[in-house]
């Protein structure tokens, strides 16, 4: 740790280790210990770590080169799979990262209505991404879950918004869900006003299913942000909607990006390895798994009257400092809870458990996790918080 804070640039306060190598569900540092890991580069890793299929993939793929300046069979392939999947998606574009899949998805919305308006609403990677690019007058920030400030908004600016950026499920400051009929109510409205509707699922795409949360709720957005999974784990992000609206994206009239992940069959090959592996038994297998721990350890905590209460969404789940009958889905984690949630990271870390260091942060379970893992986390969260009841 003394050399990375010696050369890095980065805020390591946070950190428990160097890491070394991960495997399965665990990630192993310097000195030899190992960790249960519930980050998972981020959710990406939804096979967990050094997958045999991803690692043969990438191993064949590097073989025979790994970068180019045009098209490769192995970006056909992954668009292939991603267009068949999500219901959304009729042609898909692929960009160097999930931040600028989100830029130009909205760049594109903006050139297909002749619109320069943004509303945002908070979720996961846009906020701040796109309040750099665009002047602050452009941009209009709505909460989650808010339908009548988001009708209000539309109303007043309705021929001048170009889209709509929003998350299906919000995964900042705490997991949160749509209320009942919250995004069908989006969809409705934009649809009224012929605004595109951009689902930020960079996240949660195929993290819950097949064909995303969009299929989950039987909501479908005109645009769909990607990545993380579809990387396999490395950096790579997406974006696609309906074949009229790609037309005009700057896809079509570029070739700048075709010198990094566009062309780097490797990315696409590994991304596509893992995408291969999650099919319907897999997910039902691991949405259950998480399900059912989120069961116990609620139950648990209800019973012996604690303010604690774990938000979840199939293989997703975040720690609330709130009793379970107080939850509100659009209570975002305070400063306060930060602070209690430090302390429970740093207990984690002691029995060689990984989560996020950030009490805002989401935990994640992948096809590796076992269920004596999962029962682990579960005496550990338990013994943490008796002990904290106690003083």
């Amino acid at each position: 740790m003394q050399q990375a804070q010696n050369y890095l640039a980065r805020d390591l306060e946070k950190s428990q280790a160097v890491m070394k190598y991960g495997r399965g569900a665990k990630v192993f540092d310097q000195d030899g210990g190992s960790y249960t890991d519930y980050c998972l580069s981020h959710g990406a890793l939804i096979a967990g770590h050094a997958h045999r299929n991803v690692i043969l993939a990438i191993k064949r793929s590097v073989n025979r080169g790994i970068s180019f300046d045009t098209v490769t069979k192995a970006e056909i392939d992954l668009a292939r799979h991603i267009v068949n999947s999500v219901p959304s998606i009729e042609r898909v574009c692929f960009m160097e990262n999930a931040v600028q899949a989100i830029i130009e998805s909205v760049k594109t919305a903006r050139a297909f209505t002749s619109r320069e308006k943004v509303i945002v609403i908070e979720g996961y990677l846009q906020n701040d991404t796109l309040e750099t690019l665009y002047e602050k007058t452009d941009i209009i920030r709505l909460t989650f879950n808010d339908i009548n400030s988001f009708a209000k908004a539309v109303a007043e600016n309705k021929n001048g918004i170009a889209c709509v950026v929003a998350p299906p499920i919000k995964i900042v400051k705490g997991m949160t869900l749509p209320q009942s009929d919250y995004l069908k109510k989006l969809r409705e409205i934009t649809n009224q006003y012929g605004i595109v509707l951009i689902f930020d699922e960079t996240i949660t795409g195929f993290r819950t299913s097949r064909d995303c949360v969009q299929g989950d709720f039987n909501v479908i957005p005109d645009m769909t942000c990607l990545g993380g999974i579809i990387g396999g784990g490395f950096p790579l992000g997406a974006f696609g909607g309906k074949r009229g609206i790609m037309d005009v994206s700057s896809c079509q009239r570029s070739m700048r990006q075709l010198a990094s992940s566009f062309g780097n069959r490797v990315i696409m090959r590994a991304g596509l390895a893992q995408l291969k592996l999650l099919g319907k038994d897999f997910y039902s297998t691991l949405n259950t798994r998480c399900e059912n721990f989120v069961n116990q350890i609620n139950a648990f905590f209800r019973k012996e009257g604690m303010a604690v209460y774990i938000a979840s969404y199939k293989s997703m789940f975040s720690i609330h400092f709130t009793r379970d009958d107080d939850h509100s889905c659009c209570r975002d984690q305070n400063e306060a809870d930060n602070q209690k949630y430090g302390d429970l990271h740093r207990y984690l870390l002691d029995n060689n458990i990984s989560g996020p260091p950030s009490g805002r942060g989401v935990y994640f379970i992948s096809g590796m996790h076992s269920q004596k893992d999962l029962n682990q986390l579960t005496e550990v969260l338990m013994e943490y918080f008796q002990q904290a009841e106690t003083g």
